[in-house]
């Protein structure tokens, strides 16, 4: 997510007195690297609505943990490709132990 669009984003949120989900792809994260994420967060700590910065579609448990650490307050693990136990056991009671 640019800068300047997050920064219009809350602008409006603000001005419509509604919360926001501030969203971005693993490979976005990539891309732009911890920096934009802290920028993102100053937003979200200095605005008067309430600011989610998401990460959608995370694939490894490496990438979830980085994005939690720099300041992500929600993920979204994308492993639906693997049949539902298997999913279950290899990451969702993984990740869950590494979050705790």
């Amino acid at each position: 997510m640019p800068a300047g669009f997050a920064r219009l984003v809350i602008k409006m949120t603000e001005k419509l007195h509604s919360p926001v989900i501030l969203e971005a792809h693993p490979y976005e994260y990539e891309f732009t690297g911890d920096d934009i994420i802290y920028y993102l967060r100053e937003f979200a700590i200095k605005t008067t609505v309430p600011v989610v910065i998401h990460l959608g579609f995370g694939q490894i448990l490496e990438q979830v943990m980085r994005t939690i650490r720099t300041g992500y307050t929600s993920v979204m693990i994308g492993a639906s490709a693997l049949p539902f136990e298997e999913n279950l056991e290899r990451h969702s009671k993984r990740y869950i132990k590494e979050v705790k």
